[in-house]
């Protein structure tokens, strides 16, 4: 379909300019400039920029999402597989080709609304198998509270983990 080709090649170009760039300087103007399109195309496509960068960020997550099943089993060791899922998250994304990008997802609250949106339902899943004490509502609010702890404590690292030389111990290598 054209039209699907045409906002995957927004995508692309939009992916390829914030990382060589940054999120935050790169303009909707460049990204059609740059992809061959007229503005008026992209927002046709998307309301904006940031819908752009989630939608960048959550396939990003996903694909790390499905190599990290690869290796660990969801339903056999969920806390395990949640660990492996944020080292790799982590180690990927603030590697030198990727770090732009990353910093000001997390600067700019990309990565906490990516977070958001995937990590309640995960939460669930976890709640199904183990908690099933608690009611699902508080597990939703849990979900949600553990998940902006956990970015909370990310954004802190990479932000301002080398200012303050917390990083080396808080990110473990297993």
């Amino acid at each position: 379909d054209r039209e699907e080709s045409r906002r995957e090649e927004i995508l692309h170009t939009a992916f390829r300019l914030f990382v060589q760039q940054g999120y935050a300087r790169t303009g909707m103007r460049q990204i059609a400039e740059e992809a061959g399109v007229s503005l008026g195309l992209i927002s046709y496509h998307f309301r904006n920029k940031r819908d752009m960068a989630v939608e960048l960020l959550e396939r990003k997550l996903d694909s790390f999402m499905r190599t990290v099943h690869a290796y660990v089993d969801w339903d056999e060791d969920p806390i395990l597989y949640s660990a492996t899922l944020v080292k790799t998250t982590y180690s990927v994304l603030s590697s030198p080709r990727y770090r732009a990008f990353y910093v000001d997802t997390l600067r700019e609250d990309i990565y906490f609304e990516v977070i958001l949106r995937s990590g309640v339902d995960t939460y669930l899943k976890i709640w199904r198998k183990y908690r099933q004490d608690m009611p699902e509502a508080a597990a939703r609010q849990y979900g949600v509270y553990g998940n902006v702890i956990s970015a909370s404590m990310e954004r802190t690292l990479v932000l301002y983990g080398e200012e303050t030389g917390i990083v080396e111990d808080s990110i473990p290598d297993g």
